[in-house]
């Protein structure tokens, strides 16, 4: 029997939002120093 994991579409977006955050700061602190 295969068990699929099953995440719940709220838990992703969630997920989805702070990845989203990350790589929004990581841009802004790159731009920064790129600015620098």
């Amino acid at each position: 029997m295969h068990k699929k994991i099953h995440i719940p579409k709220i838990l992703l977006n969630k997920f989805d939002n702070n990845t989203n955050k990350i790589i929004v700061k990581y841009f802004i602190n790159h731009k920064k120093t790129l600015l620098k």
